[in-house]
């Protein structure tokens, strides 16, 4: 372990002027609560003991944009296990978690929230390789409750066994987070809720198993008091849920007072009641009522007790959704009608079996009536295993045709990309005539968007500064009106 700290602190070595706290029962400071009064931006504080003491509550920790303090297990394994919570952080401003287990909390797991005041929300947090398992409560208690966060990413991290009437991650008047690449298993109430005016949410490439009574709760009932901002007419809008795979559980999702939201390119496998339900709980004076959402791409396999209503719909709700290119599957019953929806469902694929072989690796077999069949959205790059979708897409999380995995190092078809590898210029030249504007996005090798360049004339030679970009290899998806080019570059 010694030798780890000894990297991890060389490794963080070129934050100026940073320093690194210790926290163990040896060390310098005993606990987190003790330790983050001092750290200042650009500070790491290391947990050291393999068990930490729980029970901490912060304020205003904060860091800035170009020197954000990281919160880090030593080795992987450093862990918050029991008291009430692992820790509370209110007020708090560029943080990075990585690297810790959280477990047998009483109350909530980790809870970040703007300590009440709703004009400075908690922003730009961030948990990475963090685990949370076993919530000892039974009640509305919830693994990672973020209230009035903005700007938040939480990915590759897992979550196991929550409470009976909790939720895994509860989100209340959040904005402008992402979650991706999580495994959640075991479900409360839910795994995932937004709720109390949250918005523009995307939840991608997730595995959810056994989520609960709803895996993702997009809306929910919220006291108008709790509401951020106040007066919003509804509980959750710009919510997508994409890529994501659901085995069992009671529904994969629900829309509860959810506008302007979209459930696309999913597969939901097996779950034991509902494949989706659409509700208005919020029944409150001027609250918009549950609609303007898209349920679009998504493979439905059902057991046969969902034959008779697979989809819920409650009362006051709005009748303006699109369905479409949605395929629904009931091996035990090939003659079923289809779906209880009673709005218009535009291509639905009925009775045909997607040839899924594999539950949690849900690929569609090579003669899939989900290939090739789905609507293409073309925010809607990357699918569960993180190969590109094509154009028109398969129906499903995974894309079945000969899709282009980002694990591959390819040779662009439509353009030059030199030089490579590269420094601070990258350029592109055309090898064909393109029409209308470009749209280009550069991952890193864990397939996470790094650099975004939108609508660039397609003139005959295009220069992207990457001055930004630490060095490494790196993958280039360029996108016309009419073509799609998929490469990869090295920055030296």
């Amino acid at each position: 372990m010694k030798y780890f700290i000894i990297i991890l602190i060389f490794a963080l070595s070129y934050f100026a002027q940073s320093k690194t706290l210790f926290i163990g029962e040896h060390y310098e400071y005993s606990s987190l609560q003790e330790a983050a009064p001092l750290a200042e931006p650009g500070d790491t504080l290391l947990l050291i003991d393999e068990v930490l003491k729980p029970n901490n509550y912060i304020s205003y920790l904060q860091g800035t944009e170009d020197k954000p303090i990281y919160i880090v297990g030593a080795t992987n394994t450093n862990s918050f296990w029991g008291g009430a919570v692992a820790f509370q952080i209110s007020n708090a401003r560029y943080l990075i978690f990585s690297g810790i287990w959280f477990g047998n909390q009483t109350l909530n797991g980790v809870n970040i929230d703007d300590g009440g005041d709703f004009s400075t929300p908690s922003t730009n947090i961030i948990f990475d390789d963090c685990h949370w398992t076993k919530l000892d409560a039974n009640g509305n208690n919830d693994m990672l409750k973020l209230s009035g966060v903005d700007e938040f990413i939480i990915r590759n991290c897992s979550f196991t066994d929550c409470s009976e009437g909790g939720s895994q991650i509860d989100m209340v008047g959040c904005h402008r987070g992402l979650i991706e690449d999580c495994h959640f298993d075991g479900g409360g109430s839910n795994c995932i809720q937004a709720k109390g005016g949250s918005s523009k949410l995307a939840i991608r490439r997730n595995l959810f198993v056994d989520g609960g009574q709803r895996a993702i709760n997009i809306g929910g009932s919220t006291g108008l008091q709790y509401f951020r901002p106040l007066g919003v007419n509804y509980e959750a809008t710009e919510i997508a849920a994409y890529a994501n795979v659901f085995v069992f559980g009671t529904t994969a999702f629900a829309f509860v007072g959810a506008t302007e939201s979209t459930f696309i390119n999913n597969t939901v496998l097996l779950p034991h009641k509902w494949a989706f339900r659409i509700l208005q709980e919020n029944i409150s004076e001027g609250m918009l009522p549950c609609g303007n959402n898209v349920v679009a791409n998504n493979i439905f396999s059902l057991e046969p007790e969902s034959a008779t209503y697979p989809v819920n719909i409650g009362p006051n709700v709005s009748e303006s959704f699109l369905y479409t290119n949605n395929l629904w599957y009931i091996e035990e019953i090939p003659t079923w009608p289809g779906p209880n929806i009673p709005w218009n469902q535009s291509t639905s694929i009925l009775n045909q079996d997607p040839l899924i072989k594999d539950l949690y690796e849900p690929i569609p077999g090579e003669n899939s009536p989900a290939i090739g069949k789905g609507m293409y959205f073309e925010w809607i790059d990357i699918d569960f295993n993180r190969t590109i979708y094509l154009d028109p897409p398969s129906i499903g999380a995974v894309e079945g045709g000969s899709g282009t995995s980002v694990a591959e190092n390819l040779k662009p078809k439509y353009f030059l990309i030199y030089p490579n590898p590269a420094n601070e210029i990258l350029f592109l030249q055309s090898k064909v005539e393109t029409i209308g504007k470009l749209n280009i996005q550069i991952f890193d090798l864990r397939g996470r968007i790094v650099a975004v360049y939108k609508n660039l004339a397609s003139d005959d030679i295009i220069e992207l500064n990457i001055s930004d970009l630490n060095s490494g290899m790196y993958y280039i998806l360029i996108k016309t009106g009419v073509k799609t080019d998929f490469s990869a570059f090295v920055v030296e």
